[in-house]
């Protein structure tokens, strides 16, 4: 099960997830399983086209809409387009270490 198909590691509900790009600035630190920084900000979010542990009582636009207070770029992904998103993440994160 990928991170995207619904419910956390301890729960039976159903989570809506997104992930994204961000931006850090300041003191940053690379660790064992990311990065820290004093700073940091969205700078592009992708939202599945829909929550696959369950029925989701929101639609991805939904989902989209509440996160536009961000002002940054929102990219609703159907099942072709998480695979693309998910190697093009794990690819900028090689370039950047």
């Amino acid at each position: 099960m990928s991170y995207f198909d619904g419910c956390g590691q301890h729960s039976k509900r159903a989570v809506y997830r997104v992930v994204g790009q961000v931006s850090l600035w300041g003191r940053v630190i690379e660790g064992a399983r990311g990065w820290r920084a004093s700073h940091a900000y969205p700078a592009r979010i992708y939202v599945p086209e829909r929550c696959l542990g369950g029925e989701s009582a929101f639609s991805a636009q939904f989902i989209g809409l509440g996160l536009a207070d961000y002002r940054v770029p929102i990219e609703v992904l159907d099942g072709r387009t998480k695979a693309r998103v998910v190697k093009l993440l794990a690819d900028d994160s090689a370039l950047a270490a």
